[in-house]
């Protein structure tokens, strides 16, 4: 059973309590010991519901769909709770962590490629020309906490460029790429995406 822990300030101590099963169902909301209500289904959680807390202020929850994933909105007075989906720094932290394991992996798997010579490895383009990416992406990621989009924009173009120069060389040898590797990639691009305007709001927030 999935279950989300949240504090009303960045470092707090986690009141708010989100239970539910998969997918998206049965969910419980409580703040401490304190049960707020329920949802029943998908579509109750899509409409959302307002839960009055102690000192006025009303705590929001909904499911809604950003780039086509399901994002979990828990609203304070309208402002996320720190750690939550739409939380902007949230946003960032996640968008961080995919550049940097991007790098990781692309880094690894070029060793691999190299050492190896898996035809797998090779047609995916991994080998010399991809090992500087390796290094790239965590120097990108780096500047990205820093809440700089420029280097979220950076690594999305490098991560893109590369998938383009990957299909134009399957093409060219008469082949298709692997549809998990296009799936793959999506599962990068999103959270990225989603880190941009997550740095623009905090970045907002500072002006």
């Amino acid at each position: 059973m999935p279950k989300q822990k949240l504090a009303f300030e960045r470092g707090g101590t986690k009141q708010i309590e989100l239970n539910w099963q998969l997918p998206w169902r049965n969910m419980t909301v409580s703040a401490g010991a304190r049960a707020l209500g329920q949802f029943a289904d998908r579509a109750e959680l899509t409409a959302g519901k307002d839960f009055p807390l102690e000192g006025g202020s009303v705590l929001r929850v909904r499911l809604r769909r950003e780039l086509g994933l399901p994002v979990l909105d828990v609203l304070r007075d309208g402002k996320p709770l720190p750690g939550s989906a739409s939380d902007p720094q949230q946003r960032l932290n996640v968008a961080v962590f995919m550049i940097f394991l991007l790098g990781g992996l692309t880094l690894v798997m070029s060793l691999v490629a190299l050492a190896t010579g898996a035809s797998a490895l090779v047609k995916l383009g991994l080998g010399w020309y991809s090992l500087p990416m390796g290094v790239l992406f965590p120097a990108l990621g780096l500047i990205a906490r820093k809440r700089h989009a420029w280097a979220l924009f950076a690594a999305l173009a490098l991560f893109l460029g590369d998938g383009v120069a990957n299909l134009y060389v399957a093409e060219m040898q008469g082949g298709r790429p692997p549809i998990g590797a296009v799936l793959l990639r999506l599962f990068f691009i999103i959270p990225i995406l989603t880190g941009v305007r997550g740095v623009n709001t905090l970045n907002q927030e500072n002006d």
